[in-house]
């Protein structure tokens, strides 16, 4: 956060900063906030557990991402495990499109599995993100936080073929899902 303090005088007497900022402010070294890209998001607290939408259903949930993120990682906390089908769990834009999945694959333990995302490492913008699950069948049991206003959240709103999320799902607009589920997901 950078605070602006105005002077008597219509300039800035003070610059007050709880990080600091890198570059001229030029094009050719514009201003950055060092330590940035952060390199961890968490979606919050968990308190209860759903299940897949299961028959290649695809089911999202708004995520906010409030600063540049660096990210090769997916995880989950998964409450009921399934060796004996796959699953897809991925990040979308609120436009649609794929950021990153970690492919179809069984979700063979219980309680946090960490997945590398099948597009590496990557660095996306702040912005609405939706955090989007399909499978085949609705055994497998994800972890997640009840009582919470996402910015969307809602089932069915495309099919995958063998659970395997699509390159692109239909753009979504913020229609705010009160007491709905934001499912407990961490990018690193």
């Amino acid at each position: 956060m950078i605070r602006l303090s105005g002077g008597g005088g219509g300039g800035l007497a003070t610059v007050t900063t709880d990080s600091t900022l890198t570059g001229n402010g030029t094009a050719g070294s514009p201003l950055g906030v060092k330590g940035w890209p952060l390199k961890f998001f968490s979606s919050g607290i968990w308190n209860s557990q759903a299940s897949f939408p299961g028959a290649n259903a695809i089911s999202i949930c708004g995520i906010v991402i409030e600063y540049e993120l660096t990210f090769g990682n997916i995880a989950v906390n998964v409450n009921t495990a399934d060796a004996a089908n796959n699953y897809d769990i991925g990040i979308y834009t609120a436009a649609g499109a794929l950021v990153a999945d970690i492919g179809p694959r069984p979700l063979p333990s219980t309680g946090f599995v960490h997945f590398a995302a099948a597009q590496g490492i990557q660095t996306i913008p702040p912005g609405l993100y939706l955090f989007a699950w399909t499978g085949p069948v609705n055994t497998a049991k994800l972890t997640l936080q009840t009582q919470n206003n996402p910015w969307i959240y809602n089932a069915n709103v495309s099919a995958s073929t063998a659970a395997q999320l699509p390159s692109t799902i239909a753009a979504q607009t913020p229609a705010p899902a009160v007491g709905g589920f934001l499912y407990f997901v961490e990018l690193y």
